[in-house]
């Protein structure tokens, strides 16, 4: 597992905030933890953390945030933080702890800086899973899964290889600018090569890529296949990590970088690698 330079813990429950220190002290994934027992003491350790002249990588990479809190929830310090200037938030990724959520909670989490919901308690899979980007991310208001969008599949070639801190960011970066637009999918990086699918509303989704293709950090972007009016796949949004070596990501890179543009035939098979893809990688995360 990788090591982060620091995880900041929020969290008003005494017994849940000392078990959650002690499996991350004795994990080893982090230079610092800090813990809150409030979004008020949290943003203030923010606060301080990021104060100049504190260099960049004082900010806490992860951010572990119960909702349901006295003083100021977790709701109130998202959307605090969603006021910082860019260049902080961007070297943070939110992670919700629940016990349960209901309805109105996730309509809350709409829109607000977050890379996906925990159960608690946490345990070593879980934080693996944290660390590799598959989680799931709050349900999408309004759109059945069933209900017909649009698709588009495309694979394209890093400018550069990326760190593993950095598709990491790219991942956090992606759940929160397409939540908004309702737009799930997934996205897979090894190798130098990213494979993504998108799905949702047609304008949103052609707006999106559009934007992906002006994009400096990847190049050689080639459309695979686009479907309109397809059932949604991908409810949440999932990123594979260039160290993920199991069959089914190897096979669908393999298919993709062998089918032509256009190809539909492909783009269905591609399609099917990717669900496969996914669930190979939740299973490693899980186990």
């Amino acid at each position: 597992m990788r090591k982060l330079p620091g995880i900041l813990l929020v969290d008003d429950d005494a017994t849940s905030a000392f078990l959650t220190q002690r499996l991350l002290h004795k994990l080893a994934v982090a230079d610092q933890v800090v813990a809150a027992p409030n979004g008020t003491e949290g943003l203030r350790v923010l606060q301080h953390l990021l104060a100049p002249p504190a260099p960049a990588h004082a900010a806490p990479w992860l951010v572990l945030l119960d909702l349901h809190m006295p003083v100021l929830d977790g709701f109130g310090f998202l959307e605090a933080c969603r006021r910082l200037p860019a260049a902080q938030r961007q070297r943070m990724a939110m992670v919700v702890l629940t016990t349960s959520l209901h309805g109105a909670d996730l309509e809350r989490l709409q829109g607000l800086p977050i890379s996906g919901l925990v159960p608690k308690p946490l345990t070593e899979a879980k934080v693996r899973a944290i660390l590799r980007g598959n989680l799931p991310v709050p349900a999408l208001p309004g759109p059945d899964p069933a209900a017909g969008v649009f698709q588009l599949l495309y694979h394209s070639r890093a400018t550069q290889p990326l760190a593993e801190a950095e598709v990491y960011e790219l991942l956090s970066q992606s759940r929160q600018a397409n939540a908004a637009a309702q737009i799930t999918g997934v996205l897979v990086y090894r190798d130098e090569w990213f494979v993504q699918l998108l799905e949702g509303p047609e304008a949103a989704v052609r707006a999106t890529y559009a934007r992906i293709r002006q994009d400096p950090r990847h190049t050689e972007v080639v459309t695979l296949a686009e479907a309109p009016a397809r059932p949604r796949c991908f409810v949440p949004w999932r990123m594979a990590l260039g160290r993920n070596t199991t069959p089914n990501v190897a096979r669908l890179f393999a298919a993709v970088l062998s089918s032509p543009a256009g190809d539909e035939e492909g783009g269905a098979r591609i399609e099917a690698l990717l669900q496969a893809a996914c669930g190979a990688l939740e299973d490693e995360a899980d186990g």
